[in-house]
């Protein structure tokens, strides 16, 4: 056998046991505690950098098994004062993902459902309400907040025994 057909033969078989190595420790990472938290703490600050608001999240779970992630005792508070309910708390928020669904996507939303929202809207006498100014300002969007919702092509959206409050000092 010639060298050039030794090397070929060698990176064939490589590149499957790197992808094996890859599969395997990426398994084991997204299995930890660490990588939780980490997850954790990465939708708390894009929330917050997105809305304004200072978020609580009660726990983190992703099911790697069934593609399934669930955050329980969501909580953004707004402009409201310290005593007063946030502005909106969920009991428990699951999405279930679908890898490799076409071309353009490598990850689509199969299901996503909101568990006991509350969402507690207060007006200030001087009109303001105690909804934040995001943090980071966004370039206006050609696109409308229904066309942004039907283009995360959710399979199945539902919300399960929601309250709105609305106040008006």
């Amino acid at each position: 056998m010639t060298r050039r057909k030794k090397i070929l033969l060698g990176i064939a078989a490589g590149i499957p046991a790197l992808l094996l190595i890859l599969v395997v420790t990426s398994i084991l990472v997204i299995r930890t505690a660490w990588f939780q938290n980490f997850v954790k703490e990465k939708i708390i600050a894009a929330v917050e950098d997105s809305t304004g608001g200072v978020v609580e999240i009660g726990s983190f779970q992703f099911d790697w098994t069934h593609l399934t992630v669930r955050i329980r005792n969501f909580v953004l508070h707004g402009t409201e004062t310290k005593g007063a309910d946030p502005l909106a708390s969920v009991g428990l928020v699951e999405l279930r993902l679908k890898l490799f669904s076409g071309l353009y996507h490598l990850v689509d939303l199969r299901y996503l459902g909101v568990d006991q929202p509350r969402v507690d809207l207060i007006v200030f006498p001087d009109g303001k309400t105690n909804i934040p100014e995001p943090k980071i300002k966004k370039q206006p969007s050609q696109t409308s907040g229904l066309q942004t919702v039907v283009d995360l092509k959710i399979g199945q959206f539902q919300i399960k025994d929601g309250l709105l409050e609305y106040l008006q000092h």
